[in-house]
Formats: structure tokens, C-alpha cells, sequence
């Protein structure tokens, strides 16, 4: 028996590229934030301040009417889960939280929220 198929049944990958610029009024903390899509990328550089001792910064998604999801430890290998990547979009809000070395330990932020803001396409 043999199988001929005809054309590519894949799902393209969506090209998007997503941008957020986090900071917040009290906070010496910025961040740039940078989400390819197509290779499922997020790059996070803080800009300005420093981080405290003995402490790590936390990236956090929150989409719309939803609670904060942790994309990880700042300077870790931020990568997306396939859960969330249609959640990575206009509309959402990325933020900063310090946290205890190795992040949060209950699923939310419990330190300080730093830097936080809007994902944008470009």
C-alpha cells in the first residue's frame, strides 16, 4: 500500500514579533523585552538599575482577566510554554517581581512588583 499526499497539511508558524518596554514610576528597574514567535524566543536585558543581593527578578505574563503566569527567573532561559504562546500578545502585560534566589515558590509573585508593560506587536 502506498501513501501519495499532495501540498504540506502543516499549520504555518506565526511570524509575529512582540516588544515590551518594562519600567514603573518608584523603580530604578527597566527591562526590554523581545518575543519571536517563530522560534519561540524571549530575550530579557534589564536597562537600567541593579539587581538586590540574595535575590532574583521574576518574569511574569498576565493576560487579560487572568492571574500572573511566571515565564522564570530573569537571565534563565525564557522559553514560552505552548500553553501560553497565544496568551504572548497585544493586550497582555509583562512584569518584574524580586524574589527569593530561584523565583517564587507559590506560583504568584510575592516580592515587589519593579518593572511592568504592555506587549506590543512590531
Amino acid at each position: 500500500m502506498a501513501v501519495i499526499t499532495f501540498g504540506s497539511q502543516q499549520t504555518p508558524i506565526p511570524q509575529e514579533t512582540y516588544i515590551a518596554s518594562l519600567s514603573a514610576q518608584n523603580s530604578e528597574d527597566q527591562f526590554l523585552a523581545l518575543y519571536e514567535r517563530r522560534t519561540n524566543t524571549l530575550r530579557i536585558t534589564q536597562t537600567t538599575g541593579k539587581k538586590p543581593k540574595d535575590r532574583d527578578y521574576e518574569l511574569w505574563l498576565i493576560a487579560p482577566q487572568e492571574p500572573p503566569v511566571s515565564l522564570g527567573v530573569v537571565g534563565s532561559k525564557n522559553v514560552i510554554p505552548p500553553s501560553l504562546q497565544e496568551k504572548f500578545t497585544e493586550g497582555a502585560t509583562l512584569a518584574v517581581s524580586v524574589e527569593p534566589r530561584g523565583g517564587s515558590k507559590v506560583g504568584a509573585p510575592t516580592g515587589p512588583i519593579v518593572a511592568l508593560g504592555p506587549v506590543k506587536k512590531i
